[in-house]
């Protein structure tokens, strides 16, 4: 799981897939490049540079044009920009979009964020202490070889920053339990970590479910798992989720990277 400012990781919300997410903040199509006149295919950097790479690193890869969710597009682009557990942003072509959304990310959840860009030109000077990951083009495409250059740079930065979580945060449902993934890919290398001594972790009952039959059951939850969060009223609701703020505050500062 990936952390925060804070070096704290959180699970997936409930949701069809229930897994971690990358967020792609890129142009699509084919793009001129103002400076060089290169014809960027960006298209083919997504499929054979990006996705492959945060599906490497077990996280769903999803790009602002491939948003299902209805109503106004600026809302459910800033809710992924500051949900998302891992955002990719490319910095090529200098789009004033893309910037102006790896601000907000980077203000937000800088250790997750991952700049990239084509050596076609140099990053504004403003962005040269970003640390990027660079990708050659060939005629405005990645060559095979450095298409896995790309996909290796970034699935390892996406390992590294899942390296150093030090408290993970599981939000539980039955979802979250009957999850094929969370169980092989999330929950089995947390709960080694934590037996370990390096995670700390504190989950917090969302809704009623057999956790007692998980090993959950010997770990102590953020609030009492025998009234999850949807059968409180708003006010004990409220209270709770300070109460976990608490928690989370203070497993974080207990647990230094």
């Amino acid at each position: 799981m990936p952390e925060d400012s804070t070096g704290v990781a959180h699970s997936s919300l409930p949701g069809s897939a229930l897994r971690q997410t990358c967020f792609v903040d890129m142009p699509f199509g084919k793009k001129v490049d103002p400076k060089t006149g290169v014809t960027v295919d960006f298209d083919q950097v997504f499929h054979q540079g990006i996705r492959p790479a945060v599906e490497a690193a077990g996280l769903q890869c999803i790009r602002g044009d491939q948003e299902e969710t209805g109503g106004l597009i600026h809302t459910a682009m800033f809710a992924r920009l500051l949900l998302a557990e891992f955002v990719v942003a490319d910095m090529t072509t200098a789009n004033p979009n893309v910037f102006y959304e790896l601000g907000v990310r980077h203000a937000a959840r800088p250790y997750t964020t991952i700049p990239i860009f084509a050596t076609i030109g140099a990053p504004p000077f403003d962005v040269n202490g970003v640390r990027a990951i660079p990708y050659e083009l060939a005629e405005g495409k990645l060559t095979p070889e450095a298409a896995a250059s790309l996909v290796e740079s970034i699935k390892n930065r996406i390992q590294a920053a899942l390296a150093r979580t030090r408290v993970a945060v599981l939000l539980v449902s039955p979802d979250f339990l009957a999850s094929d993934f969370i169980h092989e890919k999330e929950l089995g290398p947390l709960l080694a970590a934590a037996e370990a001594g390096g995670v700390r972790i504190l989950w917090v009952p969302l809704r009623p479910s057999a956790y007692e039959e998980t090993s959950l059951k010997d770990l102590q939850a953020v609030s009492p798992p025998d009234k999850p969060l949807a059968q409180m009223s708003k006010a004990d609701r409220d209270a709770a989720w300070v109460l976990v703020c608490k928690e989370i505050k203070g497993a974080s500062q207990s647990h230094p990277r």
